[in-house]
């Protein structure tokens, strides 16, 4: 029998020697060499798999990026541009820490809804959050209510499958939509959906916790019910960001028409 061959590249075999069956009756085989795949041949194939992967995770993280609600001034954001003040200190610092351990929260579905006063910078870290996990090419979906009852009108089985699909689920600004029956129906559907299946959501909202937890409305107690048993509650305090830009804009024009009366 002629020695095997071997591949130029990683010295591998190509070939191998098998039994094969006469088919002639008698039971008897032979001796064959067939071809057989070379360690750099799998190897090469592997790397190609893997590329593949990565570009098809890549294409799903942009197609669920341009289905989110991230606003230009928000669309690179991330933990080292957010400023941090004594309202935001830790709500900061339990985002960078979710971000950092999201693989153990996403196998558990828990997630965090931060409430506080408009303007305290929730949907800025909000974010902050889906940016740096985008960054990772985790599946991260921003939007809102509005923005789910939208698609939900167009009464196609397919339209809510983007808030499913995405291993994290941001709604900004929870209680700012109408609270209609149907759409009530929608948020729940979305909300239990993620639930059952283990699927966290990042959720923002100006409402006070006692107004969540006291709410006499049955059909958003049991949102707010499902929520509390998904989400980590983090306030945000201070003055609103809004209030603060318009200050630091007043003192400039200020400070700018005073120089300009020395002209």
């Amino acid at each position: 029998m002629p020695e095997l061959k071997k591949c130029p590249l990683c010295g591998d075999t190509v070939e191998f020697e098998i039994d094969f069956p006469t088919f002639d009756g008698t039971g008897k085989t032979v001796k064959r060499i067939v071809p057989k795949r070379c360690a750099c041949s799998l190897k090469k194939e592997e790397e190609l798999k893997q590329q593949m992967e990565l570009y098809s995770r890549k294409r799903e993280v942009e197609r669920l990026r341009s289905l989110s609600l991230i606003d230009a001034k928000a669309q690179n954001v991330t933990f080292e541009s957010c400023e941090q003040t004594d309202g935001n200190a830790r709500a900061l610092k339990i985002a960078t820490r979710y971000v950092a351990k999201f693989d153990d929260l996403k196998a558990t579905g828990q997630g965090v809804m931060f409430y506080g006063d408009v303007g305290t910078g929730k949907s800025y870290i909000a974010a902050a959050i889906a940016n740096e996990l985008m960054a990772e090419l985790h599946t991260v979906v921003m939007t809102s209510f509005p923005n789910i009852l939208e698609r939900a009108l167009d009464f196609d089985s397919n339209s809510l499958d983007f808030a499913s699909r995405a291993e994290l689920l941001v709604i900004d600004d929870l209680g700012a939509e109408r609270s209609t029956d149907f759409a009530l129906e929608q948020m729940y559907k979305v909300i239990d959906d993620r639930y059952r299946s283990k699927r966290p959501i990042i959720l923002t909202t100006n409402l006070s916790l006692d107004h969540m937890k006291k709410c006499t409305d049955i059909r958003y107690s049991r949102i707010f019910d499902r929520l509390f048993e998904m989400c980590y509650p983090v306030e945000l305090t201070g003055l609103s960001w809004r209030k603060r830009s318009a200050v630091r804009q007043f003192d400039e024009m200020k400070k700018l028409l005073g120089e300009l009366s020395l002209i």
